[in-house]
């Protein structure tokens, strides 16, 4: 639970793997959050950055500084591709379409789904994975809503350094993103949509080195 002058917010994430009878697993994880106001609510007080959301989380948004980035405030450029593992963890980053974070005042769930694949098509060395998220939103429910009731976002992951960095490769996603992505088509590019995060508690000296 998160408290500050004038909001909440109560976070619950659960995660689980099952493992594959020929070697490796899926990985689950579910996150749901609620957020709520303290009192009466200002208009000239500015929580956006506090809320809940399903797509990527940037370094300005690390309001409590617990991850580290290359370049925290950065918009352009490699370091700008750079996001933190929270909230709904919708691997695509949708800076430019506010209205398609699935952030939300009120609350947000989110499910993703990451596996590995079988050694016939992918050896065990390669650390290739398949991953989907999906989520939804206060927002999607409401008259008129922005985005679809569920916004979705499916891909490659390449985890590195024993999972220290992984790159997302968004390969499929909801019409909501292809939609909007295909008004700027400089950035509606493979690599463009590339994103990566720094994860430096998987930073253990012993098990990059592969020591027991």
């Amino acid at each position: 639970m998160q408290q500050g002058a004038s909001f909440y917010r109560v976070n619950l994430t659960g995660s689980y793997f099952f493992n594959y009878e020929k070697g490796g697993g899926l990985e689950a994880r579910i996150f749901g959050a609620k957020f709520g106001y303290i009192g009466t609510r200002s208009i000239n007080e500015d929580l956006i950055r506090f809320e809940p959301k399903l797509t990527a989380i940037r370094g300005d948004e690390d309001y409590t500084y617990s991850n580290y980035f290359i370049g925290r405030s950065e918009f352009t450029g490699i370091a700008s591709q750079q996001i933190m593992l929270r909230d709904g963890d919708l691997h695509l980053r949708t800076d430019l379409f506010q209205g398609l974070q699935g952030r939300s005042d009120n609350w947000v769930a989110a499910l993703n789904l990451t596996t590995t694949l079988p050694q016939q098509i992918v050896p065990a060395w390669v650390p290739l994975k398949i991953f989907f998220d999906a989520g939804t939103y206060s927002g999607a429910w409401q008259d008129n809503p922005p985005t679809s009731h569920f916004l979705y976002v499916g891909g490659l992951q390449l985890s590195l350094l024993k999972d220290i960095v992984r790159i997302y490769a968004p390969l499929v996603y909801s019409k909501d993103f292809g939609d909007q992505l295909k008004t700027v088509p400089d950035q509606n590019t493979f690599w463009k949509r590339i994103s990566f995060s720094i994860d430096i508690t998987n930073f253990n000296f012993a098990k990059l080195l592969g020591s027991k």
